[in-house]
């Protein structure tokens, strides 16, 4: 018992901890789930993720339904929005009201029609910000039908083409009667999960995590200890959360490092909790008087109605009571039976040499003992006679009990076969547990690698919008360079109509200067005799070959022109294979067409000075034909030239070549100093 005389204070500096490893109360930092409730947890994490509707999670209190829930809505952090409800024993208003203060929606409903119009608003909502709305209702067995059926109308609230509502009730085995009965209810569950309580090891590996959160990683409890704990709280988290508490502040009150299962059973004595395993009947009479055990042979009628049957989840609690019950009506008919059979024999024996002349002495003194008297014979016979009614009595109640206790043999192997197959079974389903724990992960990774999956769509969802506008954009822009383009290929064309012209007009001032220096020559054999008409004729040739040359000047020009109009048309081919390229690509075709146009405007310029250059030489052609046509006018009036003449005066007009030699041919000079020399 605990040492009542002195004030316990906590325990944690007794045994090394840091924080109490077993308050009743969820605490996020003691998290731990088993095979049982990591399945639990994976199916409420794929029916939040697809939005499944209705998920129905049952367990007996203390086997972590609420610790299940919040461990859930911290997984999803602020991914939902989560409302709990903690007790929904409430009206239809004040549940509403209750939804909305838990979702923060900031307004007291007085009308049903009020509360779903704004519940809508909060869904779209969610839904445009890719949330989900989750409402738990714990304690959902204190739910009445009639709101049943308003949680059934309130998840009809949905956004168009996604589902964003899911409802987790949370409840005892009472609660799946309340939804087979609402049929539409029942149709809209989309999981409903029982958690069990924990088996041996698990509560075992349930200690050992509470104890190293708490921080020691010693093994405070024995194994023992530990098979106690499972015995007495039957798995339940919570009760094995009471029952180790209560051990450790026992085993502090007593100065007792580890805790065995005697600081288990002492503990319990302080505690009003309902243990998981009680005692039988039998078990319990037999321990309080087992004196009328051993004197009563009559055997009592729970002994005698054969083995409880022990339901299958039950088969590996060990209870001693039991057993005492069934081995204790064997052993005591035994026991009766082997003294009923030794003491008749002595009788009989001795009733065979009593009535015998000389009875053999009860003593080893070794003198002959005394006949004994009629009445003492008589008394000895009554006794014979009763140890042989209570010898037949006993045989008849052996061979009953015999009869009795020859089907609990039967009943006891069949229990150890059965106990063989729920231990296969149990070692299947823990293999099944380890099985769906990892496909649990499995998933879980699944459904991380489809959260990333999804992240990076709306990432390139948003990248391939971003690259839509840039494509307009750039569409846009190549249809103003289109326009540009076709404007620039009107321009290219007027050019080269333009050089088109000029090229016929540099066609028709050759054909000019072959007729005026065929028409030259002609002046120039009517004149073979005279020097002074050779010279002015070697002046009119030379006169002639610079204007060829400004001619052929201008051809090389207009070459040089149409290799520019080549390359401006191999830039336009350039830049029509280039639509497809990017804005940067654009941009410097869009500095390539500047260039093009500063080019064509200097070809423009280059093209107005070359008009300019062929109107001053079709007027310096059409003096040359006027004065051509003048001195082939004036030519038949000359007389012919004497030949003894011709001598003397060629070395005069001497000066005359030197005044004019730095300066071009003047033909009305030539003309007057031929006539002058004619006149001579």
């Amino acid at each position: 018992m605990l040492r009542r005389n002195r004030q316990v204070p906590m325990y944690l500096d007794h045994y090394q901890l840091k924080l109490m490893p077993f308050e009743i109360g969820p605490d996020p930092k003691f998290l731990w789930l088993g095979s049982k409730h990591e399945e639990a947890f994976a199916i409420l994490r794929y029916g939040i993720l697809e939005s499944k509707g209705f998920i129905v999670i049952i367990g007996e209190p203390g086997t972590g339904k609420s610790t299940l829930l919040n461990a859930t809505a911290a997984n999803f952090g602020s991914n939902i929005r989560f409302a709990k409800i903690t007790d929904p024993a409430l009206d239809e208003m004040d549940f509403f009201n209750f939804v909305a203060d838990a979702f923060e929606m900031g307004k007291t409903f007085q009308s049903k029609a009020e509360f779903l119009i704004r519940l809508g608003e909060f869904v779209k909502d969610a839904g445009a910000q890719s949330k989900k709305v989750i409402l738990v209702i714990d304690e959902a067995q204190r739910l009445t039908p009639a709101m049943l059926e308003q949680i059934r109308v309130f998840s009809n609230v949905e956004t168009p083409g996604q589902k964003v509502v899911s409802c987790i009730f949370a409840g005892q085995t009472e609660f799946l009667d309340m939804v087979k009965q609402n049929r539409a209810l029942a149709q809209r569950v989309f999981f409903s999960h029982i958690i069990q309580p924990l088996t041996e090891p698990e509560a075992d590996d349930y200690i050992t995590h509470r104890l190293k959160v708490a921080g020691t990683e010693e093994a405070i409890f024995t194994s023992a200890a530990v098979q106690e704990v499972f015995r007495l709280s039957g798995g339940n988290p919570r009760l094995i959360n009471i029952l180790c508490d209560q051990a450790l502040l026992c085993g502090y009150a007593l100065d007792k490092k580890k805790i065995g299962p005697e600081l288990i059973k002492e503990s319990t004595e302080n505690t009003l909790i309902p243990l998981h395993t009680q005692k039988e009947p039998a078990a319990a009479a037999q321990k309080e008087d087992p004196a009328k055990q051993s004197t009563s042979a009559e055997p009592t009628a729970e002994t005698t109605t054969g083995p409880s049957r022990i339901a299958p989840a039950n088969t590996d609690i060990k209870t001693p009571g039991r057993k005492t019950a069934y081995w204790a009506p064997i052993t005591l008919a035994v026991v009766l039976g082997l003294a009923a059979y030794f003491y008749l024999n002595d009788g009989f024996r001795a009733a065979s040499k009593g009535s015998r002349t000389d009875p053999e002495p009860a003593h080893s003194s070794g003198q002959p003992a005394e006949p004994a008297p009629a009445s003492e014979i008589g008394r000895i016979q009554g006794q014979m006679l009763e140890l042989r009614r209570q010898k037949d009595d006993t045989e008849t109640r052996l061979r009953e009990l015999q009869t009795r206790f020859g089907p609990l043999e039967k009943d006891q192997q069949e229990l150890k076969a059965a106990k063989a197959r729920v231990a296969e079974f149990e070692s299947a389903v823990a293999s099944k547990d380890k099985d769906l724990t990892v496909a649990g992960q499995k998933l879980a990774e699944l459904e991380k690698a489809l959260a990333q999956e999804k992240s990076s769509k709306d990432r390139l969802n948003a990248d391939v919008s971003s690259k839509d506008a840039a494509i307009a954009e750039f569409q846009k822009k190549l249809e103003s360079f289109a326009s540009n383009q076709a404007s620039l290929k009107g321009a290219v064309d007027t050019f080269t109509k333009e050089n088109t012209r000029l090229q016929a007009q540099l066609v028709e001032i050759n054909n000019q200067k072959g007729a005026a220096e065929a028409r030259l020559g002609e002046v120039e054999k009517q004149n073979t005799g005279l020097a002074a008409d050779t010279n002015e004729l070697k002046s009119a040739r030379d006169r002639a070959s610079q204007l060829a040359a400004a001619v052929s000047e201008r051809d090389k020009k207009l070459i040089q022109f149409e290799q520019e109009f080549g390359d401006l048309e191999k830039a336009l081919a350039k830049e029509k294979a280039a639509k497809d390229q990017t804005g940067v690509e654009l941009s410097s075709r869009q500095a390539a067409i500047a260039d093009l146009q500063r080019r064509l405007e200097a070809a423009r310029s280059a093209q107005l000075k070359l008009e300019a250059d062929i109107q001053n030489t079709q007027r310096e052609n059409a003096r040359l034909q006027s004065q051509l046509q003048e001195m082939k006018a004036q030519k038949p009036a000359l007389p012919p030239t004497p030949a003894p003449a011709r001598a003397p005066v060629i070395s005069q007009p001497a000066p005359v070549p030197s005044d004019t030699a730095g300066a071009a041919p003047d033909p009305a000079g030539v003309i007057d100093y031929v006539i002058k020399r004619k006149s001579q």
